[in-house]
């Protein structure tokens, strides 16, 4: 299977070819980059499923009451860490709103080596934030022991970059490809840095958590990152432009036509969209679309691109309108399948096997 992209290079297109075997990784319907564990007894595949299943339970909690996930999901000093993030993100009257995106569209990227005190890092792409859970079992059920939110720069060593833009945005080229490669990239670097050796030490594996400067930096940086994202869904869902109107509209519709089955009808009028990604669409269950939401909208002087994604963060759609105003017309279909492209990006890799 094969995912093309257009990619530009100082001007010039060109098509990228990506090709990979489809490798998904699910529990509860929860997209997950995995870390493995060696030599399992069944007191830790226990463990492991029992991590999981609260890590999950944990993401869908938060997105719908904050202080009910973590009256529920973390130890005293758990909840201490994750109230301290709260308040230096958000207002109070923008806290669950901005949870709730947050967790929307998101994954949980795993560091499993040490089964004792494992890492869930929930990574939203589109903000391009990072929250790093450490975990600790409490009478057979995990629980939250400790916790920070960082922007996923900080985790990229080789990167001099920190930038209240996210990673995929600042990308040359096709911006669909640029977030699948951003959350491959991420994904590699949460990885690499909490190996089995790590977890414990975690913090001291970051400079922003050992410099209270840095971590006051980080915050503000991340709280300009996150409003930046709430506002973008709010242009969408009140848009206050004529062409952001249109593409709420046509977006409904195609969104709507594909749930009834009838998305084959739309494709030939998306004229630049790669053979494959017809045939993949066409193949989708309508189950599959009607999970879908918006998650980011980019309105440019020649045309429009959306972000569509799952709750739980699997893959994205993304559509391209050109045209402005009410006079737009849609170009192009992507589908971005995160693990595929981390699969293509680092096929030695002990998490691709």
């Amino acid at each position: 299977m094969a995912l093309n992209l257009l990619h530009q290079n100082n001007g010039k297109s060109r098509m990228v070819q990506l090709t990979f075997g489809f490798i998904l990784l699910l529990l509860c319907a929860a997209p997950v980059f995995t870390s493995p564990t060696v030599n399992l007894s069944q007191k830790d595949n226990k463990a492991i499923t029992s991590l999981m299943i609260s890590a999950t339970q944990f993401k869908q909690l938060a997105h719908n009451d904050y202080a009910v996930a973590l009256l529920t999901l973390a130890t005293h000093r758990g909840m201490a860490h994750l109230n301290e993030i709260d308040l230096a993100l958000w207002s109070p009257e923008q806290s669950q709103a901005g949870w709730q995106l947050f967790f929307d569209g998101g994954m949980q990227i795993y560091s499993l080596g040490d089964i004792t005190a494992p890492l869930i890092g929930y990574y939203n792409p589109y903000s391009d934030t990072v929250l790093i859970t450490k975990w600790q079992a409490h009478d057979e059920i995990y629980k939250i022991t400790d916790a920070e939110l960082i922007q996923a720069d900080w985790l990229h060593r080789q990167s001099n970059e920190l930038s209240v833009i996210p990673r995929w945005l600042r990308k040359a080229g096709s911006l669909p490809l640029a977030l699948g490669l951003s959350v491959a990239e991420t994904t590699a670097a949460f990885e690499t840095i909490f190996s089995s050796q790590a977890t414990k030490q975690w913090r001291q594996q970051l400079s922003v958590l050992n410099n209270d400067s840095l971590k006051i930096l980080n915050y503000h940086a991340a709280a300009l990152t996150l409003n930046d994202h709430l506002i973008n869904q709010l242009n969408y869902q009140q848009p206050n432009t004529d062409t952001m109107a249109t593409v709420q509209r046509i977006t409904g519709e195609i969104v709507t036509a594909a749930i009834s089955g009838t998305i084959k009808n739309l494709l030939p009028y998306a004229d630049k969209t790669p053979q494959n990604t017809v045939q993949r669409l066409r193949q989708l269950p309508p189950q599959w679309f009607a999970s879908l939401s918006v998650r980011y909208a980019i309105e440019t002087n020649t045309g429009s691109l959306v972000f569509l994604s799952p709750n739980q963060g699997a893959n994205s759609l993304a559509i391209y309108l050109e045209g402005t105003g009410n006079r737009l017309r849609v170009r192009r279909f992507d589908l971005v399948d995160y693990q595929h492209i981390y699969t293509q990006l680092y096929p030695d890799s002990r998490y691709s096997r």
